[in-house]
């Protein structure tokens, strides 16, 4: 995780919330909120950050009383991927003697 936090320059809340959406085709800050237990703070502060360096985007803009619904981008689904190939010990890092 530390190898993907410091290339990568997200926290370890962040590649945990591109994980638990991988498999999502689109979900709202409130779905986050309610599943995976995010506070406000992340959502205002640190969620807008995964837009913009795109990792996340936009699937349906906010539209009257609609949410504004996001989906994982490939370059967040490209980081998720390579993440459990090193996991499952399919890719190597480079440094890393496992």
């Amino acid at each position: 995780m530390f190898y993907f936090m410091q290339n990568y320059g997200l926290k370890q809340q962040d590649i945990e919330v591109l994980m638990f959406s991988y498999d999502l085709l689109w979900f709202t800050k409130g779905y986050l909120k309610e599943h995976f237990h995010l506070g406000n703070k992340y959502l205002v502060h640190k969620f807008p950050d995964l837009i913009k360096k795109n990792y996340i985007n936009i699937y349906q803009p906010r539209a009257h009383n609609r949410a504004e619904k996001y989906t994982i981008s490939q370059r967040g689904k490209l980081l998720v991927s390579r993440y459990y190939r090193v996991l499952e010990r399919e890719e190597y890092l480079p440094g890393c003697d496992l």
